[in-house]
Protein backbone atom coordinates (compact mmCIF):
# COMPACT_ATOMS: atom_id res chain seq x y z
CA UNK A 1 0.00 0.00 0.00
CA UNK A 2 2.97 2.45 1.19
CA UNK A 3 4.42 1.53 -2.71
CA UNK A 4 1.17 2.72 -3.94
CA UNK A 5 0.73 5.47 -2.92
CA UNK A 6 4.16 6.92 -2.96
CA UNK A 7 3.90 6.05 -6.85
CA UNK A 8 0.34 8.00 -6.85
CA UNK A 9 2.15 11.02 -5.26
CA UNK A 10 4.72 10.73 -7.88
CA UNK A 11 2.29 10.74 -10.69
CA UNK A 12 0.73 13.68 -9.86
CA UNK A 13 4.11 15.39 -8.82
CA UNK A 14 4.79 14.33 -12.50
CA UNK A 15 1.55 15.92 -13.97
CA UNK A 16 1.64 18.73 -12.10
CA UNK A 17 5.15 19.06 -13.34
CA UNK A 18 4.89 18.27 -16.74
CA UNK A 19 1.62 20.72 -17.07
CA UNK A 20 3.63 23.41 -15.25
CA UNK A 21 6.46 23.37 -18.03
CA UNK A 22 4.10 23.26 -20.38
CA UNK A 23 2.32 26.75 -19.56
CA UNK A 24 5.99 28.00 -18.72
CA UNK A 25 6.75 27.14 -22.20
CA UNK A 26 3.81 28.52 -23.60
CA UNK A 27 4.71 31.87 -22.03
CA UNK A 28 7.99 31.77 -22.67
CA UNK A 29 6.65 31.56 -26.35
CA UNK A 30 4.37 34.63 -25.89
CA UNK A 31 7.12 36.41 -25.18
CA UNK A 32 9.45 35.84 -27.34
CA UNK A 33 6.51 36.43 -30.17
CA UNK A 34 5.61 39.81 -28.25
CA UNK A 35 9.44 40.98 -28.37
CA UNK A 36 9.74 40.44 -31.65
CA UNK A 37 7.22 41.85 -32.90
CA UNK A 38 8.23 44.90 -30.84
CA UNK A 39 11.57 45.21 -32.49
CA UNK A 40 9.71 45.43 -35.85
CA UNK A 41 7.37 47.79 -34.64
CA UNK A 42 10.63 49.90 -32.98
CA UNK A 43 12.74 49.35 -36.57
CA UNK A 44 9.34 50.35 -38.37
CA UNK A 45 8.56 53.71 -36.11
CA UNK A 46 12.44 54.14 -36.31
CA UNK A 47 13.17 54.31 -39.79
CA UNK A 48 9.72 56.54 -40.95
CA UNK A 49 7.92 52.69 -42.64
CA UNK A 50 5.56 53.59 -39.64
CA UNK A 51 4.68 56.92 -38.87
CA UNK A 52 3.03 58.76 -35.95
CA UNK A 53 -0.44 60.75 -36.44
CA UNK A 54 0.16 64.30 -36.65
CA UNK A 55 -2.59 65.29 -34.28
CA UNK A 56 -3.04 63.40 -30.33
CA UNK A 57 -6.59 62.90 -29.96
CA UNK A 58 -7.43 64.43 -27.29
CA UNK A 59 -5.83 66.30 -24.64
CA UNK A 60 -7.77 68.15 -21.30
CA UNK A 61 -7.20 72.26 -20.73
CA UNK A 62 -5.04 71.69 -17.60
CA UNK A 63 -2.73 68.71 -17.76
CA UNK A 64 -0.53 67.49 -15.05
CA UNK A 65 2.94 65.54 -15.29
CA UNK A 66 1.98 62.18 -13.86
CA UNK A 67 -2.02 61.60 -15.17
CA UNK A 68 -2.35 58.66 -16.55
CA UNK A 69 -5.28 55.95 -17.67
CA UNK A 70 -4.75 52.23 -18.37
CA UNK A 71 -7.71 50.62 -20.93
CA UNK A 72 -8.12 47.03 -21.78
CA UNK A 73 -9.59 45.99 -25.10
CA UNK A 74 -11.74 43.33 -26.67
CA UNK A 75 -8.68 40.92 -26.39
CA UNK A 76 -8.00 41.67 -23.24
CA UNK A 77 -5.02 43.69 -23.97
CA UNK A 78 -3.92 46.65 -21.84
CA UNK A 79 -2.51 49.92 -23.10
CA UNK A 80 -1.95 53.92 -21.27
CA UNK A 81 -1.43 56.87 -21.41
CA UNK A 82 0.88 59.18 -19.55
CA UNK A 83 1.80 62.78 -19.17
CA UNK A 84 5.82 62.45 -18.93
CA UNK A 85 6.65 66.20 -18.85
CA UNK A 86 4.90 69.69 -18.72
CA UNK A 87 6.81 73.38 -19.76
CA UNK A 88 4.21 75.87 -20.52
CA UNK A 89 1.52 75.14 -23.10
CA UNK A 90 3.83 71.91 -24.41
CA UNK A 91 3.79 68.43 -22.49
CA UNK A 92 5.04 64.87 -23.63
CA UNK A 93 1.95 62.58 -23.94
CA UNK A 94 3.02 58.65 -23.79
CA UNK A 95 1.30 55.74 -25.46
CA UNK A 96 1.89 52.42 -24.42
CA UNK A 97 0.72 50.13 -27.61
CA UNK A 98 -2.06 47.12 -26.79
CA UNK A 99 -0.25 43.83 -25.70
CA UNK A 100 2.74 45.56 -26.14
CA UNK A 101 6.10 47.32 -24.58
CA UNK A 102 6.48 49.80 -27.45
CA UNK A 103 5.94 53.48 -26.14
CA UNK A 104 5.27 56.12 -28.50
CA UNK A 105 5.94 59.65 -27.13
CA UNK A 106 4.21 63.27 -28.50
CA UNK A 107 4.90 66.77 -27.71
CA UNK A 108 1.85 68.38 -28.49
CA UNK A 109 0.32 72.06 -27.81
CA UNK A 110 -2.85 71.92 -25.74
CA UNK A 111 -4.23 75.22 -26.25
CA UNK A 112 -3.36 78.11 -29.17
CA UNK A 113 -3.74 77.27 -32.95
CA UNK A 114 -1.35 74.20 -32.54
CA UNK A 115 -3.85 72.50 -30.01
CA UNK A 116 -3.51 68.82 -30.85
CA UNK A 117 -0.67 68.67 -33.17
CA UNK A 118 1.80 66.29 -32.42
CA UNK A 119 5.10 69.26 -32.71
CA UNK A 120 7.87 65.90 -32.01
CA UNK A 121 7.53 62.33 -31.87
CA UNK A 122 9.36 59.09 -30.60
CA UNK A 123 9.24 55.74 -30.08
CA UNK A 124 11.20 53.20 -27.36
CA UNK A 125 10.88 50.40 -25.02
CA UNK A 126 9.28 51.30 -21.76
CA UNK A 127 12.07 51.63 -19.29
CA UNK A 128 14.79 52.68 -22.25
CA UNK A 129 15.27 55.94 -24.29
CA UNK A 130 12.80 57.22 -26.83
CA UNK A 131 14.85 57.48 -30.54
CA UNK A 132 12.95 59.97 -32.69
CA UNK A 133 9.89 59.03 -35.03
CA UNK A 134 8.68 60.37 -38.17
CA UNK A 135 5.06 62.09 -38.05
CA UNK A 136 2.70 61.78 -40.67
CA UNK A 137 1.54 64.91 -43.33
CA UNK A 138 -0.93 67.17 -42.22
CA UNK A 139 -4.54 67.14 -42.77
CA UNK A 140 -6.53 69.79 -43.97
CA UNK A 141 -8.95 71.41 -41.24
CA UNK A 142 -10.20 73.47 -43.89
CA UNK A 143 -13.05 71.22 -44.90
CA UNK A 144 -15.22 68.26 -43.31
CA UNK A 145 -16.75 65.74 -44.97
CA UNK A 146 -19.30 62.95 -44.06
CA UNK A 147 -20.60 59.89 -45.72
CA UNK A 148 -21.05 56.21 -44.92
CA UNK A 149 -24.61 54.52 -43.44
CA UNK A 150 -27.63 56.45 -41.82
CA UNK A 151 -27.57 57.12 -38.28
CA UNK A 152 -29.13 58.45 -35.75
CA UNK A 153 -27.93 59.82 -32.24
CA UNK A 154 -29.37 60.02 -28.62
CA UNK A 155 -27.43 61.37 -25.55
CA UNK A 156 -28.43 60.47 -21.80
CA UNK A 157 -26.77 62.17 -19.12
CA UNK A 158 -25.02 60.51 -16.28
CA UNK A 159 -24.03 63.03 -13.41
CA UNK A 160 -22.94 60.14 -11.31
CA UNK A 161 -21.38 57.39 -13.29
CA UNK A 162 -19.20 55.16 -11.80
CA UNK A 163 -15.99 53.84 -14.00
CA UNK A 164 -12.61 52.63 -12.89
CA UNK A 165 -12.54 53.07 -8.98
CA UNK A 166 -13.93 56.89 -9.09
CA UNK A 167 -17.32 59.05 -10.19
CA UNK A 168 -17.42 61.29 -13.31
CA UNK A 169 -20.10 63.65 -14.82
CA UNK A 170 -20.71 61.50 -17.73
CA UNK A 171 -23.04 61.10 -20.94
CA UNK A 172 -23.93 57.69 -22.78
CA UNK A 173 -23.70 58.11 -26.53
CA UNK A 174 -25.97 55.86 -28.62
CA UNK A 175 -25.51 56.27 -32.15
CA UNK A 176 -28.36 53.67 -34.04
CA UNK A 177 -26.90 52.68 -37.52
CA UNK A 178 -28.98 51.74 -41.22
CA UNK A 179 -27.84 51.26 -44.31
CA UNK A 180 -29.76 54.44 -46.31
CA UNK A 181 -32.50 56.65 -44.38
CA UNK A 182 -35.43 55.16 -45.78
CA UNK A 183 -34.58 51.80 -43.37
CA UNK A 184 -35.24 53.93 -40.15
CA UNK A 185 -37.87 52.22 -39.64
CA UNK A 186 -36.42 48.31 -39.60
CA UNK A 187 -34.57 47.14 -37.49
CA UNK A 188 -30.89 48.60 -36.54
CA UNK A 189 -28.18 47.16 -38.40
CA UNK A 190 -25.81 48.33 -35.65
CA UNK A 191 -25.74 50.26 -32.30
CA UNK A 192 -22.47 51.61 -30.84
CA UNK A 193 -22.92 53.05 -27.29
CA UNK A 194 -19.81 55.29 -25.94
CA UNK A 195 -19.77 56.19 -22.33
CA UNK A 196 -17.78 59.03 -22.15
CA UNK A 197 -16.86 62.51 -19.79
CA UNK A 198 -15.16 65.53 -20.34
CA UNK A 199 -13.12 65.13 -16.55
CA UNK A 200 -10.95 62.45 -18.61
CA UNK A 201 -7.59 63.52 -19.31
CA UNK A 202 -6.62 61.30 -22.63
CA UNK A 203 -9.77 61.03 -24.61
CA UNK A 204 -12.89 62.16 -23.59
CA UNK A 205 -14.51 57.86 -23.65
CA UNK A 206 -14.30 55.94 -20.86
CA UNK A 207 -15.58 52.20 -22.13
CA UNK A 208 -17.08 51.80 -26.11
CA UNK A 209 -19.18 49.13 -27.17
CA UNK A 210 -20.67 47.60 -29.93
CA UNK A 211 -23.93 45.68 -31.12
CA UNK A 212 -24.46 43.63 -34.23
CA UNK A 213 -26.88 41.25 -34.59
CA UNK A 214 -27.64 41.22 -30.49
CA UNK A 215 -23.51 40.16 -29.72
CA UNK A 216 -22.64 42.99 -28.25
CA UNK A 217 -18.22 43.73 -27.93
CA UNK A 218 -16.52 45.64 -25.84
CA UNK A 219 -14.06 48.02 -28.11
CA UNK A 220 -12.32 48.79 -25.09
CA UNK A 221 -12.60 50.00 -21.56
CA UNK A 222 -10.81 52.40 -18.75
CA UNK A 223 -9.68 49.91 -16.08
CA UNK A 224 -7.25 52.23 -13.93
CA UNK A 225 -6.37 56.29 -13.63
CA UNK A 226 -4.54 58.29 -11.64
CA UNK A 227 -2.09 61.17 -11.01
CA UNK A 228 1.16 60.23 -9.92
CA UNK A 229 2.58 57.81 -13.03
CA UNK A 230 6.18 57.64 -13.66
CA UNK A 231 7.23 57.97 -17.17
CA UNK A 232 7.29 55.20 -19.18
CA UNK A 233 10.82 56.12 -21.02
CA UNK A 234 14.07 57.19 -19.84
CA UNK A 235 14.45 60.69 -20.98
CA UNK A 236 17.45 61.62 -19.42
CA UNK A 237 19.08 61.89 -22.64
CA UNK A 238 16.50 64.54 -24.34
CA UNK A 239 17.64 68.04 -24.09
CA UNK A 240 14.57 70.84 -23.41
CA UNK A 241 14.70 72.96 -26.27
CA UNK A 242 15.49 76.82 -26.40
CA UNK A 243 12.89 79.42 -27.04
CA UNK A 244 14.02 80.35 -30.07
CA UNK A 245 14.24 76.35 -31.20
CA UNK A 246 10.12 76.31 -29.59
CA UNK A 247 9.64 79.54 -31.54
CA UNK A 248 10.78 78.24 -34.75
CA UNK A 249 9.38 74.41 -34.65
CA UNK A 250 5.74 76.64 -33.74
CA UNK A 251 5.83 79.00 -36.66
CA UNK A 252 6.70 75.75 -39.27
CA UNK A 253 4.22 73.57 -37.87
CA UNK A 254 1.35 76.72 -38.23
CA UNK A 255 2.67 77.33 -41.60
CA UNK A 256 2.72 73.00 -42.84
CA UNK A 257 -1.11 73.58 -41.46
CA UNK A 258 -2.14 76.59 -43.22
CA UNK A 259 -0.53 75.03 -46.88
CA UNK A 260 -2.97 71.85 -46.27
CA UNK A 261 -5.69 74.11 -45.52
CA UNK A 262 -4.73 75.64 -48.68
CA UNK A 263 -4.26 72.93 -51.07
CA UNK A 264 -7.74 71.55 -50.02
CA UNK A 265 -8.92 74.64 -50.34
CA UNK A 266 -7.85 75.18 -53.96
CA UNK A 267 -9.11 71.52 -54.74
CA UNK A 268 -12.66 72.60 -54.65
CA UNK A 269 -13.27 71.43 -50.97
CA UNK A 270 -14.37 74.60 -49.63
CA UNK A 271 -18.09 76.00 -50.66
CA UNK A 272 -18.77 79.00 -48.29
CA UNK A 273 -18.74 80.96 -51.56
CA UNK A 274 -22.03 78.91 -53.24
CA UNK A 275 -25.36 81.21 -53.89
CA UNK A 276 -23.41 84.47 -53.43
CA UNK A 277 -25.50 87.18 -54.72
CA UNK A 278 -25.50 91.18 -54.94
CA UNK A 279 -27.31 94.05 -54.19
CA UNK A 280 -27.47 96.60 -57.04
CA UNK A 281 -25.54 99.27 -55.33
CA UNK A 282 -23.06 97.38 -54.25
CA UNK A 283 -19.33 99.30 -53.57
CA UNK A 284 -15.83 98.40 -52.70
CA UNK A 285 -15.41 97.71 -48.88
CA UNK A 286 -19.47 96.42 -48.27
CA UNK A 287 -19.66 93.28 -46.05
CA UNK A 288 -22.11 91.07 -44.08
CA UNK A 289 -21.32 88.57 -41.77
CA UNK A 290 -24.22 85.36 -41.84
CA UNK A 291 -23.65 83.15 -39.22
CA UNK A 292 -19.74 81.93 -39.38
CA UNK A 293 -19.47 83.80 -43.31
CA UNK A 294 -18.02 87.10 -43.71
CA UNK A 295 -18.87 88.21 -47.28
CA UNK A 296 -17.23 91.57 -48.83
CA UNK A 297 -16.94 93.61 -51.73
CA UNK A 298 -13.02 93.93 -52.60
CA UNK A 299 -13.12 94.60 -56.55
CA UNK A 300 -15.53 96.28 -58.77
CA UNK A 301 -14.28 97.59 -61.75
CA UNK A 302 -13.33 95.81 -65.75
CA UNK A 303 -17.07 94.71 -65.95
CA UNK A 304 -15.78 92.16 -62.99
CA UNK A 305 -16.84 92.08 -59.00
CA UNK A 306 -14.78 90.07 -56.71
CA UNK A 307 -16.26 88.86 -53.44
CA UNK A 308 -14.18 87.22 -50.55
CA UNK A 309 -15.40 84.54 -48.76
CA UNK A 310 -14.08 84.16 -45.27
CA UNK A 311 -15.43 81.14 -42.72
CA UNK A 312 -14.63 82.67 -39.39
CA UNK A 313 -13.37 80.20 -37.50
CA UNK A 314 -10.61 79.14 -34.92
CA UNK A 315 -6.91 78.19 -37.04
CA UNK A 316 -8.73 79.26 -39.94
CA UNK A 317 -6.61 81.35 -42.22
CA UNK A 318 -8.02 80.58 -45.93
CA UNK A 319 -10.08 82.99 -47.60
CA UNK A 320 -11.69 82.15 -50.75
CA UNK A 321 -13.40 84.58 -53.16
CA UNK A 322 -15.58 84.25 -56.60
CA UNK A 323 -15.41 86.92 -59.37
CA UNK A 324 -18.37 87.28 -61.27
CA UNK A 325 -19.32 89.69 -64.29
CA UNK A 326 -21.16 92.57 -63.07
CA UNK A 327 -22.23 95.06 -65.96
CA UNK A 328 -25.06 98.33 -65.26
CA UNK A 329 -25.52 96.56 -61.72
CA UNK A 330 -26.61 93.39 -62.43
CA UNK A 331 -24.92 90.25 -61.33
CA UNK A 332 -23.69 88.01 -64.34
CA UNK A 333 -21.70 84.45 -65.37
CA UNK A 334 -19.70 83.44 -62.38
CA UNK A 335 -15.69 83.60 -64.15
CA UNK A 336 -13.32 82.60 -61.50
CA UNK A 337 -12.86 81.56 -57.48
CA UNK A 338 -9.54 82.45 -55.99
CA UNK A 339 -8.04 80.82 -52.81
CA UNK A 340 -5.47 82.49 -50.59
CA UNK A 341 -4.07 82.73 -46.90
CA UNK A 342 -4.77 85.75 -45.08
CA UNK A 343 -2.16 88.40 -46.56
CA UNK A 344 -1.02 86.76 -49.54
CA UNK A 345 -2.13 87.28 -53.70
CA UNK A 346 -4.88 84.36 -54.07
CA UNK A 347 -4.54 81.71 -57.13
CA UNK A 348 -7.14 80.29 -58.68
CA UNK A 349 -8.90 77.37 -57.46
CA UNK A 350 -11.79 74.85 -58.79
CA UNK A 351 -14.96 76.20 -58.99
CA UNK A 352 -17.30 75.95 -56.11
CA UNK A 353 -20.18 72.76 -56.84
CA UNK A 354 -23.35 72.70 -54.98
CA UNK A 355 -25.64 69.98 -55.79
CA UNK A 356 -29.41 71.29 -56.82
CA UNK A 357 -32.58 69.51 -55.95
CA UNK A 358 -36.14 69.90 -56.92
CA UNK A 359 -37.45 73.14 -55.09
CA UNK A 360 -41.15 73.98 -54.79
CA UNK A 361 -42.61 77.21 -53.23
CA UNK A 362 -45.02 76.37 -50.92
CA UNK A 363 -45.83 79.92 -49.60
CA UNK A 364 -44.89 83.11 -49.15
CA UNK A 365 -45.87 86.34 -46.97
CA UNK A 366 -47.00 89.71 -47.17
CA UNK A 367 -44.01 92.48 -47.25
CA UNK A 368 -43.86 93.63 -43.45
CA UNK A 369 -41.47 95.80 -41.47
CA UNK A 370 -38.79 93.53 -39.89
CA UNK A 371 -35.60 94.52 -37.61
CA UNK A 372 -32.44 92.29 -38.56
CA UNK A 373 -28.74 93.34 -37.79
CA UNK A 374 -29.46 96.68 -36.14
CA UNK A 375 -31.86 98.13 -39.45
CA UNK A 376 -35.33 97.54 -40.47
CA UNK A 377 -36.30 95.88 -43.72
CA UNK A 378 -39.14 95.64 -45.73
CA UNK A 379 -39.87 92.05 -46.18
CA UNK A 380 -41.13 88.75 -47.05
CA UNK A 381 -41.04 84.90 -45.46
CA UNK A 382 -41.22 82.17 -47.91
CA UNK A 383 -41.22 78.90 -47.23
CA UNK A 384 -39.85 75.97 -50.44
CA UNK A 385 -39.59 71.97 -50.37
CA UNK A 386 -36.26 71.16 -51.65
CA UNK A 387 -35.81 67.40 -52.54
CA UNK A 388 -32.50 66.11 -53.04
CA UNK A 389 -31.13 62.37 -53.03
CA UNK A 390 -34.53 61.16 -51.83
CA UNK A 391 -34.52 63.63 -48.72
CA UNK A 392 -36.94 66.94 -48.18
CA UNK A 393 -35.80 69.93 -46.48
CA UNK A 394 -37.99 72.66 -45.64
CA UNK A 395 -36.61 75.92 -46.11
CA UNK A 396 -38.05 78.98 -44.77
CA UNK A 397 -36.33 82.57 -45.63
CA UNK A 398 -36.80 85.87 -44.49
CA UNK A 399 -35.80 88.30 -47.91
CA UNK A 400 -36.01 91.63 -49.01
CA UNK A 401 -34.87 93.55 -52.21
CA UNK A 402 -31.96 95.04 -50.96
CA UNK A 403 -30.48 92.26 -48.74
CA UNK A 404 -27.02 92.51 -48.97
CA UNK A 405 -25.10 89.78 -51.28
CA UNK A 406 -28.50 88.43 -52.51
CA UNK A 407 -28.79 86.14 -49.14
CA UNK A 408 -31.96 85.90 -47.09
CA UNK A 409 -31.34 87.95 -43.99
CA UNK A 410 -32.60 84.35 -42.46
CA UNK A 411 -32.71 80.89 -43.56
CA UNK A 412 -34.17 77.71 -41.60
CA UNK A 413 -32.98 74.68 -43.31
CA UNK A 414 -35.29 71.78 -41.51
CA UNK A 415 -35.25 68.23 -41.91
CA UNK A 416 -39.00 67.54 -42.89
CA UNK A 417 -38.63 63.68 -41.50
CA UNK A 418 -37.35 64.96 -38.33
CA UNK A 419 -37.89 68.18 -37.33
CA UNK A 420 -35.30 68.37 -34.54
CA UNK A 421 -32.87 68.99 -36.98
CA UNK A 422 -32.89 72.41 -37.69
CA UNK A 423 -30.26 74.60 -39.13
CA UNK A 424 -30.44 78.62 -38.96
CA UNK A 425 -28.84 81.51 -40.30
CA UNK A 426 -29.13 85.16 -39.96
CA UNK A 427 -27.27 88.43 -41.02
CA UNK A 428 -25.58 89.66 -38.18
CA UNK A 429 -23.28 92.31 -39.30
CA UNK A 430 -22.99 94.37 -41.80
CA UNK A 431 -21.35 97.92 -43.27
CA UNK A 432 -19.02 99.40 -45.74
CA UNK A 433 -15.83 100.01 -44.48
CA UNK A 434 -14.41 96.41 -45.04
CA UNK A 435 -10.19 96.03 -46.10
CA UNK A 436 -9.26 92.79 -48.37
CA UNK A 437 -8.18 89.84 -46.46
CA UNK A 438 -5.85 88.74 -49.46
CA UNK A 439 -3.03 90.79 -51.61
CA UNK A 440 -5.09 92.07 -55.17
CA UNK A 441 -2.44 93.98 -56.57
CA UNK A 442 -1.63 91.55 -59.09
CA UNK A 443 -5.18 90.67 -59.72
CA UNK A 444 -6.03 90.58 -63.70
CA UNK A 445 -9.97 89.32 -64.50
CA UNK A 446 -10.22 85.78 -64.67
CA UNK A 447 -12.53 83.42 -67.01
CA UNK A 448 -14.31 80.43 -65.85
CA UNK A 449 -15.06 77.18 -67.50
CA UNK A 450 -18.31 78.10 -70.32
CA UNK A 451 -20.40 75.56 -71.56
CA UNK A 452 -20.77 76.17 -74.97
CA UNK A 453 -25.37 75.98 -73.68
CA UNK A 454 -27.41 76.74 -70.79
CA UNK A 455 -29.42 74.53 -68.68
CA UNK A 456 -32.75 76.01 -70.12
CA UNK A 457 -30.87 75.38 -73.65
CA UNK A 458 -30.94 71.77 -72.33
CA UNK A 459 -34.23 71.58 -71.32
CA UNK A 460 -35.83 73.04 -74.56
CA UNK A 461 -33.82 71.07 -76.85
CA UNK A 462 -34.11 67.12 -75.03
CA UNK A 463 -36.68 65.34 -75.80
CA UNK A 464 -38.73 62.02 -75.22
CA UNK A 465 -37.73 59.76 -77.47
CA UNK A 466 -34.24 61.28 -78.61
CA UNK A 467 -31.75 58.39 -78.68
CA UNK A 468 -27.92 58.12 -79.45
CA UNK A 469 -24.93 56.14 -79.27
CA UNK A 470 -21.20 55.75 -77.24
CA UNK A 471 -18.49 53.78 -78.27
CA UNK A 472 -16.41 53.07 -74.94
CA UNK A 473 -12.62 51.69 -74.56
CA UNK A 474 -11.54 50.95 -71.34
CA UNK A 475 -7.69 50.68 -70.91
CA UNK A 476 -7.03 48.19 -67.77
CA UNK A 477 -4.69 48.23 -65.56
CA UNK A 478 -3.33 45.17 -66.15
CA UNK A 479 -3.29 45.55 -69.78
CA UNK A 480 -5.40 45.06 -72.52
CA UNK A 481 -8.70 46.82 -73.00
CA UNK A 482 -12.32 46.79 -73.37
CA UNK A 483 -14.73 47.68 -75.80
CA UNK A 484 -18.01 48.75 -75.06
CA UNK A 485 -21.11 49.72 -76.87
CA UNK A 486 -23.71 52.21 -75.18
CA UNK A 487 -27.42 52.94 -76.22
CA UNK A 488 -29.37 55.57 -75.06
CA UNK A 489 -32.90 56.84 -74.99
CA UNK A 490 -34.85 59.39 -73.21
CA UNK A 491 -37.78 57.61 -71.74
CA UNK A 492 -38.88 60.80 -69.75
CA UNK A 493 -38.62 64.67 -68.98
CA UNK A 494 -40.04 67.09 -66.75
CA UNK A 495 -39.02 70.21 -64.77
CA UNK A 496 -36.25 69.10 -63.00
CA UNK A 497 -34.30 66.74 -65.49
CA UNK A 498 -34.75 63.45 -67.77
CA UNK A 499 -34.39 60.11 -67.33
CA UNK A 500 -32.77 57.68 -70.03
CA UNK A 501 -32.46 53.86 -70.31
CA UNK A 502 -29.11 53.10 -71.02
CA UNK A 503 -27.92 49.56 -72.67
CA UNK A 504 -24.29 48.50 -72.59
CA UNK A 505 -23.05 45.91 -74.83
CA UNK A 506 -19.59 44.56 -73.98
CA UNK A 507 -18.18 41.19 -75.17
CA UNK A 508 -21.19 39.37 -75.72
CA UNK A 509 -22.53 40.62 -72.43
CA UNK A 510 -25.34 43.04 -71.95
CA UNK A 511 -26.78 44.94 -69.22
CA UNK A 512 -29.35 47.69 -68.71
CA UNK A 513 -30.06 50.68 -66.25
CA UNK A 514 -31.88 53.79 -66.14
CA UNK A 515 -30.32 56.88 -64.31
CA UNK A 516 -31.93 60.52 -63.92
CA UNK A 517 -30.00 63.32 -65.13
CA UNK A 518 -30.83 67.31 -64.31
CA UNK A 519 -30.85 69.75 -67.05
CA UNK A 520 -27.50 71.40 -65.03
CA UNK A 521 -25.54 67.72 -65.26
CA UNK A 522 -22.71 68.54 -67.50
CA UNK A 523 -22.54 72.04 -66.54
CA UNK A 524 -22.29 71.14 -63.04
CA UNK A 525 -19.51 68.61 -64.07
CA UNK A 526 -17.53 71.03 -65.76
CA UNK A 527 -17.64 73.62 -62.80
CA UNK A 528 -16.01 70.72 -60.66
CA UNK A 529 -13.06 70.42 -63.04
CA UNK A 530 -9.81 71.85 -62.00
CA UNK A 531 -8.93 75.15 -63.91
CA UNK A 532 -7.00 73.54 -67.61
CA UNK A 533 -7.18 74.13 -71.45
CA UNK A 534 -10.23 75.16 -73.50
CA UNK A 535 -10.12 74.26 -77.16
CA UNK A 536 -13.05 74.35 -80.06
CA UNK A 537 -12.81 71.66 -82.73
CA UNK A 538 -15.67 70.43 -85.43
CA UNK A 539 -16.44 66.39 -84.98
CA UNK A 540 -17.92 64.53 -87.68
CA UNK A 541 -21.17 62.89 -86.83
CA UNK A 542 -22.54 60.45 -89.27
CA UNK A 543 -23.06 63.11 -92.08
CA UNK A 544 -23.17 66.11 -90.38
CA UNK A 545 -20.73 68.45 -88.86
CA UNK A 546 -20.83 69.75 -84.95
CA UNK A 547 -19.42 71.78 -83.44
CA UNK A 548 -17.09 70.69 -79.81
CA UNK A 549 -15.93 72.74 -76.91
CA UNK A 550 -13.04 70.64 -75.35
CA UNK A 551 -11.87 71.12 -71.87
CA UNK A 552 -8.48 69.53 -70.76
CA UNK A 553 -7.37 69.97 -66.90
CA UNK A 554 -5.01 67.31 -65.14
CA UNK A 555 -7.02 65.47 -62.59
CA UNK A 556 -6.26 65.94 -59.30
CA UNK A 557 -3.97 62.96 -57.64
CA UNK A 558 -3.34 61.91 -61.22
CA UNK A 559 -0.89 62.44 -64.34
CA UNK A 560 -3.52 61.47 -66.61
CA UNK A 561 -5.93 64.34 -68.16
CA UNK A 562 -9.88 64.60 -67.94
CA UNK A 563 -10.76 65.35 -71.09
CA UNK A 564 -14.67 66.39 -71.71
CA UNK A 565 -16.27 67.54 -74.38
CA UNK A 566 -19.71 69.49 -74.98
CA UNK A 567 -21.66 71.11 -78.13
CA UNK A 568 -23.71 74.22 -78.76
CA UNK A 569 -25.14 71.99 -81.27
CA UNK A 570 -26.61 68.90 -78.91
CA UNK A 571 -27.19 71.08 -75.74
CA UNK A 572 -27.78 68.49 -72.92
CA UNK A 573 -25.82 65.81 -74.52
CA UNK A 574 -22.03 65.07 -73.69
CA UNK A 575 -19.64 64.70 -76.92
CA UNK A 576 -16.62 62.89 -74.93
CA UNK A 577 -15.11 62.16 -72.22
CA UNK A 578 -11.40 60.69 -71.46
CA UNK A 579 -11.08 59.82 -67.73
CA UNK A 580 -9.62 57.48 -65.37
CA UNK A 581 -12.90 55.30 -64.20
CA UNK A 582 -11.99 51.43 -63.63
CA UNK A 583 -8.67 52.45 -65.81
CA UNK A 584 -8.36 54.79 -68.43
CA UNK A 585 -12.11 55.03 -70.42
CA UNK A 586 -12.24 57.13 -73.41
CA UNK A 587 -16.32 57.43 -74.41
CA UNK A 588 -17.11 59.24 -78.19
CA UNK A 589 -20.66 59.67 -79.61
CA UNK A 590 -21.06 58.11 -82.71
CA UNK A 591 -24.57 58.50 -83.59
CA UNK A 592 -27.26 60.73 -82.39
CA UNK A 593 -31.06 60.71 -83.26
CA UNK A 594 -33.91 62.64 -82.91
CA UNK A 595 -37.29 61.08 -82.58
CA UNK A 596 -39.91 62.95 -85.83
CA UNK A 597 -42.61 64.71 -85.48
CA UNK A 598 -46.36 64.18 -84.98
Amino acid sequence: MRHLLISSALLVLFAISTNTDAVGAQNNNDDVARDIEDRLLLRDYGSGRKTVDTYFGRIHESPQAGQFAAYQNAKGERFSWCIASLRGNVCVIEQRLAGSNVVIAREVEFTGPLARRVRRAWVGKAGEKPVPATISDPPSNAVGLSGGMHYRDTTSELPDYEHAGRKWQAKLHVRKYWPTEADEGQPPHSIQRVWTSVENWFREDLRVETETAGTIAIVHDMVSVGDSSEPMLDWSDVPALTEAEDRALHDKLVQELETADLRQAISGGLTVAAHVGLHPDAKVGDWASYGFRRLTVVKLEQGRIVIECFAQRERNRVVEAVEFEFTDGKLGALMARHVGIVGTQPQLGVMPYVPQGAITELSRSEMATVEVAGRKWQATTITRSEIHNRRETLVETLEAQDQPFGQPLVETRTNKADKARSDRVELKELGSDAKPQLDWSAWKPGWGWRAPFSAEQAKAFVKVGMTWRYSQVITLDEGGTIQQDQHWTVTAADEVGYSVQCIRTAEGVRDELTTKLTWRTYLDRIAMLPVGKVRQETMKLGEREIRVVIYESSKRGSELPVVFGLSPDLPGIRIITEEELHGYSKIKLTEFNIPPKD
